[in-house]
């Protein structure tokens, strides 16, 4: 009798490892392919396509292929649009519209390879180099000098209080983005 109330119980343990693993990890991963998918739905998008190519032509075009310009020309192109104050329905033409649209994509998809690491690495290595074409991957080289000179840039008093309020690292996602970059590239 003893000896079978042993194999009970390390039946019962090992069926509760498989509950565990069943109930936790499994939904863990299905939301994750479901926020990827989502965001697969986004770089499909005629305004994700359309973000990309101005931010490529930016950058061929105004900065001659060279990362040195970025932010300069980033700079004056964006003082020009905001002297001219363009309106609404036309600030989302606007350069600085474009990058942001890219820029939380590719943020989106840093953040989530790095927060869910430990379920998913693999997989995710897979997906992103069958989805993205190095030109794709170039881009966010481009987004992240821009967002890195804009952080640097920002009230250091206005980041303090932001620390404080939400606990956050407000150079998070630019690390993230930036570690995206140097993986998949």
């Amino acid at each position: 009798m003893k000896g079978l109330n042993t194999t009970i119980y390390v039946l019962t343990l090992l069926f509760s490892v498989l509950t565990f693993y069943v109930a936790y990890w499994i939904p863990k991963r299905i939301l994750i392919y479901q926020i990827i998918s989502d965001l697969l739905k986004e770089y499909r998008t005629p305004e994700f396509n359309f973000a990309i190519k101005s931010i490529r032509k930016f950058y061929s075009e105004k900065c001659n292929n060279d990362p040195s310009k970025i932010v300069r020309v980033y700079n004056n192109i964006c003082r020009y649009e905001k002297k001219n104050q363009l309106d609404p329905k036309k600030y989302k033409y606007s350069l600085d519209s474009q990058k942001r649209i890219v820029s939380q994509f590719y943020q989106q998809f840093a953040n989530l390879r790095y927060t869910y690491n430990y379920i998913c690495k693999n997989e995710f290595k897979k997906t992103i180099k069958s989805i993205f074409s190095s030109e794709d991957l170039e881009i966010i080289q481009i987004v992240y000098i821009i967002e890195k000179h804009k952080s640097t840039k920002c009230n250091n008093k206005r980041i303090g209080k932001l620390k404080e309020i939400r606990n956050i690292n407000v150079h998070d996602s630019l690390e993230n983005i930036l570690r995206f970059y140097e993986e998949y590239s």
